[in-house]
């Protein structure tokens, strides 16, 4: 079984110590170091720091200049939020945070999505 992650674990080379670690909403130590999950906190600690709701940081033209009134970004775009916002992620796990978070499947990331997590 994955951690509540991105699922790194099943790719360590001590997987076995990976999923004794692991419990129900639990995350591995590669997600809390350096994945998804790292990255979803700072995005939270940029949000709360702004007083922002997910919903704000989409719309912003600041941080999404390519807001065109549709709440809705692929990778690409959420990749340019985050670099704007001031967050070195890279491409792969940006692309990682919006199939984490892709609830309903369409492979892009609504407003909604982000702030549920």
């Amino acid at each position: 079984a994955a951690c509540a992650g991105c699922g790194r674990c099943l790719r360590l080379a001590e997987f076995d110590d990976a999923q004794m670690e692991l419990e129900i909403g639990r995350r591995c130590r590669a997600c809390r170091a350096e994945g998804p999950d790292a990255a979803l906190d700072a995005i939270g600690g940029l949000l709360r720091g702004r007083q922002m709701r997910a919903v704000d940081l989409v719309r912003s033209r600041r941080f999404n200049p390519s807001y065109a009134g549709y709440d809705l970004l692929d990778g690409e775009e959420f990749h340019q939020v985050c670099k704007r916002a001031g967050l070195l992620l890279s491409l792969a796990d940006v692309r990682l945070i919006v199939d984490a978070l892709d609830v309903d499947g369409n492979g892009l990331l609504d407003a909604m999505e982000l702030d549920r997590a």
